[in-house]
């Protein structure tokens, strides 16, 4: 991805929720939406985002499981940690069972500095916490990087470790940022998205589908992502996320 000069951002500004949460992990996962035209002016950006949202939409109630704060101001993670390792190849989530050895993602330093390229790399990291902590159920990287009151961050986690506590596990969908646009806002960037999606499913604790969560194959799926730059902290972090196409 290439990336413009660094700018000052205002802050301390809270960002107005949008949309609505879907009720439970399986709905957030079905499928929604067709095509778009792709973002105006749009940038590639490097390979290694991951996650899946499949096309959601959010709700104006925060989610049933609450999340803790840390003093970072981002959602607390209390989910245990799924089948990630430490060691061994990779193995995909399947009937079978739960993902194994998935790789975490590493926070670029570049998320510490107070410019666009830092905010922009935020957004690509996030997505990539989101789809490790699908495969998972380890929210502590997503959780890091999202404010309290996002509302999809906080219910897609909380939806994520309700699906690890009771015994389920989730394929994730490997989210791929196909371009991103980010332009200030007045508390950091809001960058426009296209974001393309593997299929994804989300499995029981006897390792049936759960009837309604394959998302399918999403190509270039609109999307507006927030962020906020924490000076107590020094890093960036996602204030909301919202998808911008068309419902099914």
């Amino acid at each position: 991805m290439s990336f413009t000069a660094p700018r000052r951002v205002l802050r301390r500004h809270r960002l107005t929720q949008v949309g609505a949460l879907g009720a439970g992990l399986a709905l957030l996962l079905t499928a929604c939406g067709g095509g778009s035209e792709p973002a105006e002016s749009s940038s590639p950006a490097p390979a290694g985002s991951s996650s899946s949202p499949a096309e959601a939409t959010t709700p104006s109630s925060s989610a049933e499981s609450s999340p803790t704060t840390s003093p970072s101001g981002s959602v607390g993670s209390t989910a245990a940690a799924g089948s990630s390792g430490s060691g061994g190849a990779y193995v995909p989530a399947s009937a079978e069972g739960p993902a194994r050895n998935v790789p975490k993602p590493e926070m670029p330093a570049v998320m510490k500095e107070e410019t666009q390229e830092g905010a922009e790399a935020a957004v690509e990291y996030w997505w990539a916490a989101l789809d490790y902590m699908d495969q998972t159920g380890d929210s502590t990287a997503f959780d890091d990087v999202s404010a309290r009151d996002c509302q999809f961050c906080a219910y897609w986690s909380g939806s994520t470790k309700d699906v690890y506590k009771n015994g389920g596990w989730s394929t994730g969908t490997n989210p791929e940022v196909d371009s991103q646009i980010a332009r200030p806002s007045v508390g950091g960037y809001i960058s426009t998205l296209l974001v393309s999606f593997d299929p994804g499913v989300v499995f029981d604790e006897s390792g049936e589908e759960v009837p309604g969560s394959d998302s399918g194959v999403r190509e270039k799926s609109p999307w507006t992502v927030a962020t906020e730059y924490l000076e107590d902290d020094n890093i960036w972090i996602v204030t909301d996320a919202e998808f911008k196409g068309q419902s099914d």
